[in-house]
């Protein structure tokens, strides 16, 4: 695995969740899976809101039930390109008066919660498996970024990985249009992805990692995509891979996911990730969170002033030493 800084040097979160042993017998295989044909108990359910994006389902149920909760029903929408949620999280607890005592426990928003930002009663209109929706639309035909995790459906997010087709792009810094807004850059930033690289079948792409004026001598990651074919994915590399768009040097390469991310694929599909390790395709070394648990921190190289310098003042010491 390349160790460039064109992987991944920033994480988006800064926190990480409960410390849960990973096992087989996971939550999320054992609630049953969710449909827009599943039946809503309004009085029993609720909405978290800011959960936590490091927490991963069975780790939320757990917390709920340390709490003396029962969890019955849990709806949880991650992100396929990370599997971190997208901080709105759905169950139906035992009875009403659990769900009354959760929302009277942690529905004020001036109470604080580790792993969530508030709790409260859910809409007269909620629906099971209903998907957020998603503005951006690169190609009418690319898959949603997020899913439900449930089923198969976290081995089919992580199968581009092992088929070849998921790419990272990266851009040198500060990116392709500095002198934007965040918002406004993001989507002039997926226009000319869409522009550049939909011909070549774009499945889905992730969310976008902003720049925030710090500056590289490599380029840095700004997103990464699933193509539909590995073919389609090696032709879009081809063609703009180590070249100069809007301006800046930009790369397209194979996904190289961080150690934190294969933390994160882990959570949900332990087996198959080991299968992707076996194979070279994921990290071995993988890691929480770098914030919590940091590499070592590499030492910088000296500056050819400094070099010099340093080279005077050890002739210097050697004439001395002669001299004596």
């Amino acid at each position: 695995m390349s160790s460039t800084s064109s992987r991944e040097d920033i994480v988006a979160t800064t926190s990480r969740g409960p410390e849960i042993a990973l096992t087989d017998t996971r939550e999320q295989t054992i609630l049953e899976p969710l449909t827009p044909e599943t039946p809503v108990n309004p009085a029993q359910t609720v909405a978290l809101f800011r959960v936590e994006r490091r927490l991963a389902k069975f780790e939320l149920v757990e917390l709920l039930k340390g709490d003396g909760f029962t969890v019955k029903k849990l709806q949880m929408v991650i992100d396929r390109f990370n599997f971190c949620n997208n901080s709105f999280v759905f169950a139906e607890l035992g009875s009403e008066e659990e769900a009354k005592r959760l929302v009277e426990q942690w529905g004020n928003l001036t109470s604080l919660h580790k792993y969530m930002g508030g709790v409260q009663h859910i809409k007269p209109d909620f629906v099971w498996s209903r998907l957020p929706s998603e503005t951006r639309e690169i190609c009418p035909t690319s898959k949603p970024r997020f899913f439900i995790p449930q089923g198969s459906t976290t081995r089919d997010a992580l199968r581009p990985l092992e088929e070849g087709r998921r790419m990272m792009l990266s851009v040198k810094t500060p990116g392709w249009f500095p002198k934007l807004r965040v918002g406004e850059a993001r989507e002039k930033n997926f226009e000319v992805i869409g522009r550049l690289l939909s011909k070549h079948g774009i499945e889905a792409i992730s969310g976008h990692a902003p720049f925030y004026g710090d500056m590289q001598q490599m380029p840095r990651l700004l997103c990464m995509m699933d193509f539909e074919t590995k073919e389609g994915a090696e032709k879009a590399s081809l063609e703009i891979h180590d070249t100069v768009v809007e301006g800046r040097l930009t790369w397209l390469r194979p996904a190289e996911p961080a150690p934190w991310r294969v933390h994160q694929y882990a959570k949900y599909d332990p087996e198959y990730v080991a299968e992707l390790q076996e194979k070279g395709l994921v990290t071995k070394e993988t890691y929480e969170d770098k914030f919590v648990n940091p590499l070592p921190k590499k030492k910088k190289a000296k500056s050819k002033k400094k070099q010099a310098e340093s080279g005077e003042s050890k002739a210097e010491l050697s004439e001395t030493k002669a001299s004596d």
